[in-house]
């Protein structure tokens, strides 16, 4: 082996002592998966706002009262939701929840340029 590639961003799952000292090149493919991290956060965050898995595991136990699977579920419009460092993932992130009229939010050493956020409303 010459060579390994990595998918993603950062290398620390990869041992680099052990492929520097067998010669072995580490690269990664950092562009590579960074729109499936973006849909998978909004994903994660419409699960937990519409309270997807609780609702699931009252149907798999023979519930079927939707009172009941909704109690805790609550729709997305108007609320606050940001990212931590608003760069290619988060950005991509604030681009795919734009639609759903939530109040964005974003903090980064890089803030985004008056244009991206004036994009994002």
């Amino acid at each position: 082996m010459k060579l390994a590639i990595t998918a993603g961003i950062g290398s620390d799952h990869v041992d680099l002592d052990a492929t520097i000292s067998h010669g072995i090149t580490v690269v990664e493919e950092t562009y590579s998966n960074s729109i499936s991290v973006a849909e998978h956060a909004v994903m994660q965050v419409l699960a937990l706002v519409r309270n997807y898995l609780p609702s699931h595991q009252w149907v798999v136990n023979g519930g079927w009262n939707i009172a009941d699977s909704v109690e805790r579920a609550y729709d997305i419009e108007g609320m606050n939701v940001g990212v931590i460092a608003a760069s290619r993932i988060g950005r991509a992130v604030l681009r795919r929840l734009a639609p759903f009229d939530v109040h964005l939010h974003d903090t980064d050493k890089n803030r985004l340029s008056p244009k991206s956020r004036a994009n994002l409303g």
